[in-house]
């Protein structure tokens, strides 16, 4: 009998931001990091189809996933009222990650740091974002995936693995997979 390929370990990634704006950088962001065989990106684009609404659409998204990256770039985005107030999806999202305290990173585009003409929603969206995080700034497509690999892959490293992953072996198989590289770990860290 042959022995079973281990189950690859994957980091559930949701990417937000604004769409007209950042459509450019979220795509080629996406051919970036489908690229890293440890990471799923989920986004809006690739889930319209869903049933439920575009914001319960992409909460849903969020609950499934290990790690928040938001973009933030020169537009609030399309703004949703309820009893909350009047708060864009993306600030939604942003929130809701914040309340299921996943890990979240935030990227803002460099050649709207300075803008005065920035909506002040925007402002304050920007403003929270960096007081809950230390942001990073990107200055084009290329750059921010760059950084996002980066900066998940820091993540990856600080947690060594120790996030919530779920397998679809039984876990003796999945322990046996992984023995190897705990130990590897032990020898290195002794």
């Amino acid at each position: 009998m042959k022995d079973a390929l281990p189950t690859r370990l994957r980091l559930r990634v949701f990417l937000s931001s604004t769409y007209f704006d950042l459509r450019e950088c979220r795509e080629y962001l996406r051919l970036s990091l489908d690229r890293l065989h440890w990471l799923d990106v989920k986004r809006m684009e690739s889930e319209c189809s869903r049933p439920t609404g575009v914001l319960s659409g992409s909460l849903e998204m969020i609950e499934d996933c290990h790690i928040y990256v938001a973009l933030i770039g020169k537009r609030y985005g399309t703004a949703i009222e309820d009893d909350r107030g009047c708060i864009s999806m993306t600030e939604r999202e942003f929130d809701y990650a914040t309340e299921l305290k996943l890990y979240r990173t935030v990227f803002i585009a460099q050649e709207r740091r300075n803008e005065q003409q920035d909506s002040e929603p925007l402002r304050a969206f920007q403003k929270k974002a960096s007081a809950a995080i230390w942001p990073d700034f990107f200055k084009n497509k290329y750059h921010l995936a760059d950084i996002v690999k980066d900066a998940l892959w820091h993540v990856w490293i600080r947690h060594s693995g120790r996030m919530l992953i779920t397998t679809a072996q039984p876990w003796e198989d999945f322990a046996r997979s992984v023995k190897p590289y705990v130990e590897l770990r032990t020898r290195i860290a002794e």
